[in-house]
């Protein structure tokens, strides 16, 4: 999570100083969500508490410190953002990371303590497989630096990969259906179809774009379907995400670079990296 921060939006202060302008009525530090330097806190502080937040915690003499960075940190996420089971979770996992004392005070921690003084005969065979389940955890979440482009802009290798309130998108989008053989064309609103919940996913997600686009081309016989999608990132101008002149209904999904995603090339504007500079 702390590696995916370090891109040059979040650096900027985006799209955090949005979120915090529409939480200007949150208790005693929300006046000052406007406020560069409270921007910098929440961005920066972020990746201070994602790169460094385990470290601490691992470390006896600097516990205390992680166990109040990290409680501050989710218990925020908790309330301010609304990001629900994640935060409180973790808190709940908070007490793994000190002495087992207050556990074996426990009946049933005494009980299982005294049961697990003789290493397993099979602790190797463990150790091993938690070992190659931690190596996947490293390695998965970052190959989307394999994957050309933007992840905040494609989503390519986004899944897994801790970029979860990294980025704030905004995106309008049509479908065109084109019947070759009768040169009829027309629009289609995927509102039109789909749920409330479906819709908040769909308009921004390219493979959500392109599974709709298959679902279209089952409707009808002998179409294609091109999509017109407009896309703002963290504030940006609206951009088109999806080539309009390719046939959806033809591509396939896939794990690597597709080629009918158009690259970011709208910088951030000037008024949002003033934010912090």
């Amino acid at each position: 999570g702390g590696i995916a921060k370090l891109n040059s939006d979040w650096l900027h202060g985006e799209p955090m100083g949005m979120w915090l302008a529409r939480s200007t009525d949150f208790p005693v530090i929300g006046r000052y969500f406007t406020e560069k330097w409270m921007v910098y806190a929440f961005a920066y502080g972020g990746i201070c508490v994602d790169l460094f937040g385990l470290p601490l915690l691992l470390i006896k003499r600097t516990r205390w410190l992680g166990l109040v960075m990290l409680l501050t940190f989710h218990l925020l996420n908790n309330s301010l953002f609304g990001v629900l089971l994640f935060p409180l979770l973790m808190v709940a996992l908070l007490p793994l990371f000190f002495a087992l004392t207050w556990w074996e005070k426990l009946p049933l921690g005494k009980q299982q303590t005294q049961q697990m003084t003789t290493p397993h005969p099979r602790w190797r065979l463990t150790f091993a497989l938690l070992a190659i389940y931690c190596t996947f955890q490293l390695i998965f979440p970052l190959r989307h630096f394999f994957i050309p482009g933007n992840v905040s802009w494609t989503e390519e290798g986004e899944k897994f990969s801790w970029h979860m309130k990294l980025r704030d998108k905004r995106a309008i989008i049509t479908y065109i259906i084109v019947q070759p053989s009768t040169g009829d064309s027309w629009e289609e609103l995927p509102e039109d179809y789909l749920t409330d919940r479906q819709m908040a996913f769909l308009p921004k997600n390219p493979d959500g774009i392109l599974q709709f686009a298959h679902y279209l081309a089952t409707l009808w016989d002998d179409v294609e379907v091109y999509a017109d999608v407009r896309v703002s990132l963290n504030g940006r101008e609206y951009s088109p995400l999806v080539d309009p002149t390719i046939n959806l209904a033809t591509e396939p999904r896939n794990w690597g670079r597709s080629e009918w995603l158009l690259p970011l090339t709208t910088p951030l504007s000037q008024r949002r990296r003033g934010l912090v500079g």
